[in-house]
C-alpha cells in the first residue's frame, strides 16, 4: 500500500549473524514473550552466502531450532486453539502426526495486504501469482481501516485470485487499523471517505470463501507444513502481523524472513509529488505502534527482517508496460487480465471522486499506457532477489543497519507541517555507510538513542536504491515481464 501525496561497506544480501531469541518464545508459543534479555541464548541459524561481487545469495533455509522449540514441546504441538471445536483445534494443540517437511521447492509465502485502498497492492498480488517458480503463495491475509475493512479487502483479493485461476490459495481477513488518533500521516485523516477501499463496488457482493482470524489461519498453515523457510511479505499496515507474532510466536519463529514494504530512511528526494523527504510513510503511519512492536526483537522471533522503503518505487511504462497490457488483453494470462481489470476499476473510481486521496494519482496515470508508482511490487521483487539463482545479479542495494531501526510513535512527533512527525523512520545515527545509491541522496537526520530505547534492536536490512541506473531499468523490466506471465532470462 502506498499513497502518492500527502559510512562502512554496502551489504549485498549477506547473512545475518544469529541473534538471541527469548526462551519464552521457544517454550511457550501462546502469547507474547517476556521482556528481552540481550544475553538470552539463541537458536542455530545457518545463512548461506556467496562471495562478494554481483552474485546473489540464496534465501536461507535455516536449521531453526528456535522454530522447533516454539512449535513443539515434548513432541506435541502447543499453541492457541483455533476454534472451539476440538477436532479443528488439534492442529495446534494436539500431537504432531507428521514429521517436519524438508525445505525444498519454491519458498512458501504469506502475503499481508490492505488490498483496495491503493492500486500497488493489486500489482503486487499479480506479480506474486506469476512468480511461482520462486515464491509459492500459500495465503493472503488482510488488514484495513474500519471494522469491516479487512473483510472487504479479503473479498477483493479472493476475487482477484479466482479470476486468475488460483482459488486454491487461502484468503483470511485479519486486524483493523487502530483508531485515527493512534495513526500518523494521511492515515490519521478521520474522514473514512478519504482512503476507503475504492474497489468496494467491485467486491462487496463477492461470495467466494474467505476465512476469519487471519493470525490463527497463518499459524495453522505454518505448523501443518513443518517447514521453517516461510517468507512473510507485508505491504500494508502491520496490525495483522503484530497480532500473529504476539498470539502465535511459536509459528512466527518458523518464518525465516520478513519483508516489509514500509519506511523512509532517505532524505533529499520526493517520495510523493511535491513532498520532500524525510517524511512519514503510509504503511507505517497506519499503525506506528504495531510497526515498532514488530521491529522489537523482544517481541518478534523472526530474525531476518528486510525493509523496502519508498525510495525504490517507480512506475512501469513504455515497451515494458505494453508487454503487460498485451498479455492482459490477450486473455492468455488470466492473472495479468485480472490485474489490469482491477487497475481499470480503481482508476475509474479514483477519477470520479475528487475527495479521495488517490484522485490526483488516478488522473495522472492511464491504465492503457503506464502503471502508477509501484511500491508494494518492489517488495515482491526484493523477496525474489533473496531466493533466486546465485548467478543472478543483485539489482537492488540492501544496506545492513546494525543498530536496527525505529519509528516515531503517535504523540512523539510534531504537528504538521513541522518535522519530525508521527511515523517518521529513525535510525541510530551510528551507521557509517559509504556511497549511497543515487535514489538516496542522504540518510534522514532523524535518529533514536539505542542506549535509552527499551526495545531490543536487531539488525535489519534496508533497500536504499539500485546498484546503477541500468540495474534499476532492468529491475522494472523484469517486473513487467513477470506481470505479463514471463520469466526473466536470469531466473529461467
Amino acid at each position: 500500500m502506498e499513497d502518492v501525496e500527502g559510512q562502512g561497506s554496502q551489504v549485498q544480501l549477506r547473512g545475518y549473524q544469529a541473534m538471541p531469541v527469548h526462551a519464552e518464545a521457544r517454550a511457550n508459543p501462546i502469547g507474547p514473550p517476556a521482556a528481552a534479555d540481550a544475553n538470552a541464548g539463541g537458536g542455530i541459524e545457518e545463512w548461506k552466502t556467496h562471495s562478494t561481487g554481483p552474485s546473489r545469495a540464496t534465501l536461507v533455509i535455516a536449521a531453526m531450532l528456535v522454530g522447533i522449540g516454539g512449535a513443539l514441546v515434548g513432541g506435541v504441538f502447543v499453541g492457541k486453539a483455533l476454534h472451539d471445536n476440538n477436532d479443528e483445534s488439534s492442529v495446534l494443540a494436539g500431537p504432531s502426526s507428521t514429521p517436519p517437511t524438508p525445505s525444498t521447492g519454491p519458498v512458501p509465502v504469506i502475503f499481508d495486504t490492505d488490498y483496495g485502498m491503493f492500486i500497488d497492492d493489486v500489482f503486487a498480488l499479480g506479480l506474486l501469482l506469476n512468480s511461482g517458480d520462486l515464491l509459492n503463495l500459500k495465503m493472503v491475509a488482510t488488514s484495513a481501516s474500519g471494522a469491516d475493512g479487512p473483510h472487504l479487502a479479503a473479498k477483493c483479493a479472493a476475487k482477484h485470485l479466482n479470476a486468475s485461476g488460483r482459488s486454491d490459495i487461502v484468503v483470511a481477513y485479519g486486524s483493523s487499523y487502530p483508531p485515527y488518533a493512534e495513526r500518523g500521516g494521511v492515515c490519521a485523516n478521520p474522514d473514512p471517505g478519504f482512503i476507503p477501499n475504492v474497489l468496494e463496488d467491485m467486491c462487496q457482493n463477492v461470495t467466494l470463501p474467505v476465512r476469519p482470524d487471519a493470525p490463527a489461519e497463518m499459524a495453522k498453515l505454518i505448523l501443518e507444513s513443518g517447514r521453517r523457510d516461510w517468507l512473510y511479505i507485508a505491504v500494508g499496515g502491520q496490525s495483522t502481523l503484530k497480532d500473529f507474532i504476539s498470539q502465535y510466536p511459536g509459528a512466527a519463529a518458523m518464518v525465516d524472513t520478513l519483508v516489509i514494504m514500509g519506511g523512509n530512511w532517505c532524505g533529499g528526494f520526493e517520495p510523493y509529488p511535491a513532498v520532500m523527504a524525510p517524511t512519514d510513510e503510509t504503511n507505517i503511519a497506519c499503525d506506528p505502534a504495531s510497526a515498532n512492536y514488530v521491529v522489537n526483537g523482544a517481541n518478534n522471533p523472526i530474525k531476518n527482517v528486510v525493509y523496502v522503503p519508498v525510495v525504490v518505487a517507480d512506475e512501469i511504462g513504455g515497451a515494458d508496460y505494453k508487454k503487460f497490457v498485451d498479455a492482459a488483453k490477450s486473455g492468455d494470462v488470466p492473472s495479468a487480465t485480472a490485474t489490469l481489470e482491477f487497475y481499470q476499476a480503481w482508476s475509474a473510481a479514483g477519477r470520479a471522486d475528487n475527495a479521495l486521496l488517490i484522485h490526483k494519482e488516478a488522473l495522472q496515470y492511464d491504465p492503457d499506457t503506464e502503471s502508477t508508482p509501484q511500491f508494494d511490487a518492489c517488495a515482491i521483487m526484493v523477496a525474489m532477489e533473496l531466493v533466486d539463482s546465485p548467478v543472478c545479479k543483485n539489482r537492488s542495494s540492501l544496506f545492513r543497519f546494525e543498530d536496527g531501526v525505529r519509528f516515531l510513535d503517535v504523540g512523539q512527533g510534531k504537528a504538521f507541517p513541522e518535522s519530525p512527525r508521527s511515523a517518521f523512520s529513525l535510525h541510530s545515527g551510528g551507521e557509517a555507510f559509504g556511497d549511497l545509491p543515487p535514489q538516496c541522496p542522504r540518510l534522514t537526520q532523524y535518529t533514536f538513542d539505542k542506549d535509552s530505547t527499551p526495545a531490543f534492536e536487531r539488525p535489519v536490512r534496508v533497500a536504499l536504491g539500485y546498484a546503477s541506473a541500468e540495474d534499476k531499468a532492468q529491475y522494472f523490466s523484469d517486473m513487467a515481464t513477470r506481470l505479463a506471465g514471463g520469466v526473466p532470462s536470469c531466473s529461467a
